[in-house]
């Protein structure tokens, strides 16, 4: 059956390969292009015509090959009488027992030839690595002084009376009810919490803790009038088991700033625990620590003294 397939284009050419795309894989017919239209290009586009061309090809398939027919050859079977058939006698394996290994004989002494003396000998034992430096940490500056009631200001009463009045607010939606503690330092005012299934006032890593705690610095320092006080939160003796956790931390980064040569970047932390990095490292006479971003992304970057730091 013959197939016929019209297409247009710019040119001929163009017509020709559009008639093809439509026509598909014609690689194995014979085609025939019939030109139906030249086309005319106009005058500056006006007036421009297509071509227009038609092709046809004879679709029809050739019959296949005849396959030939595979016989298989017939082999003829070897007939033989069973009775004439003689039993095939077996070998006993003989096991025999394994050969013992020669002796080897023991070296010939010479005379004069007297037995190694080790007793004057003495075997040194390896020696033990050498011990990292312990981080020195001035804990009286991480522990400010505790204030007796005397000395407490008013506006630190006020600003624990406003971050109460806000932590009751939280708690209570999150349906706890915590024990609640207030202290007062040098620096700080901290408010304790202590109860059961506390975990959500805490959250991975003390996140949520640490944004709880960012709110309720923001809520109070906006209720006072130009002064500004900083207020810890603390659940379940948390804070005191994370000093111990950063300044390992704060050793553990200071030891690869030294041996790698570049500066170290540490997570996010809250302004409170970027102090005790600050404190735990600054004994330290090989590295130097800076804060920078802003909150709650600030973050400490530890860099070496005695080294150009690496890009």
């Amino acid at each position: 059956m013959k197939q016929f397939f019209e297409a247009t284009g710019k040119s001929i050419e163009e017509a020709i390969d559009a008639a093809m795309l439509l026509a598909g894989d014609v690689s194995n017919y014979d085609v025939d292009v019939e030109v139906l239209d030249s086309g005319s290009k106009g005058f500056l586009g006006i007036g421009s015509k297509p071509a227009r061309v038609r092709i046809s090809f004879e679709d029809g398939k050739p019959e296949p090959k005849p396959v030939k027919e595979f016989k298989p050859k017939q082999i003829k079977p070897i007939e033989f009488d069973v009775k004439d058939a003689k039993p095939v006698p077996r070998k006993e394996a003989k096991i025999r027992p394994a050969e013992p290994a020669p002796k080897k004989a023991a070296p010939k002494k010479e005379k004069g030839e007297r037995k190694a003396d080790f007793s004057a000998v003495s075997v040194k034992k390896s020696e033990a690595p050498e011990a990292k430096p312990v981080v020195k940490v001035d804990l009286a500056r991480l522990n400010p002084e505790v204030k007796d009631e005397a000395s407490v200001t008013e506006t630190e009463k006020k600003a624990a009376a406003a971050a109460l009045e806000f932590l009751q607010g939280v708690y209570a939606k999150m349906e706890l009810a915590p024990e609640v503690k207030v202290t007062y330092t040098t620096e700080t005012i901290n408010i304790f919490f202590s109860g059961k299934s506390l975990g959500a006032l805490i959250g991975r890593r003390g996140e949520t803790l640490n944004a709880l705690q960012y709110l309720t610095n923001l809520v109070v320092n906006r209720q006072l009038e130009g002064e500004h006080v900083r207020i810890v939160l603390d659940v379940e003796g948390y804070r005191e088991e994370r000093e111990e956790t950063l300044i390992a931390y704060a050793g553990r980064m200071a030891e690869k700033c030294v041996k790698s040569g570049r500066k170290v970047e540490l997570d996010p932390m809250n302004p409170h625990e970027r102090r005790i990095v600050h404190i735990a490292l600054e004994a330290d006479d090989r590295v130097e620590t800076l804060s920078y971003g802003s909150e709650p992304f600030r973050k400490v970057v530890i860099t070496p003294k005695h080294k150009k730091v690496r890009k």
